[in-house]
């Protein structure tokens, strides 16, 4: 997931807000089980910020909400949820490694 800010100037910010947890990792998966987790997403700034979410595979995660606006100094939960519906594939090698490092890491 990532997230994307504009201020009311139409600038693009992307480490100006505090979000806690830093990292959401899923562990013990399971196929068609629903896993959820949440974020909490501060706004430090002296304005409001727009924010668009973006999973990283829409297929197996979904956020919720996936847009919002967080006023000055706002903070808001983020559902993080998580469904696998068929087993991720097998890779071997350096493919294999890269995967791992990633694997159900949406964050």
């Amino acid at each position: 997931m990532t997230g994307r800010g504009l201020d009311p100037t139409g600038q693009q910010h992307n480490h100006l807000l505090s979000i806690e947890p830093e990292e959401v990792v899923f562990t013990s998966v399971r196929l068609n089980q629903v896993y959820t987790q949440c974020v909490r997403i501060n706004n430090p700034l002296s304005c409001p910020v727009d924010i668009e979410l973006v999973s990283g595979n829409n297929e197996r995660v979904t956020v919720n909400p996936n847009s919002l606006r967080l006023k000055s100094q706002e903070e808001m939960l983020v559902e993080i949820r998580l469904l696998l519906r068929k087993p991720v594939s097998r890779m071997t090698g350096r493919a294999q490694d890269k995967a791992t490092d990633r694997a159900y890491r949406e964050v």
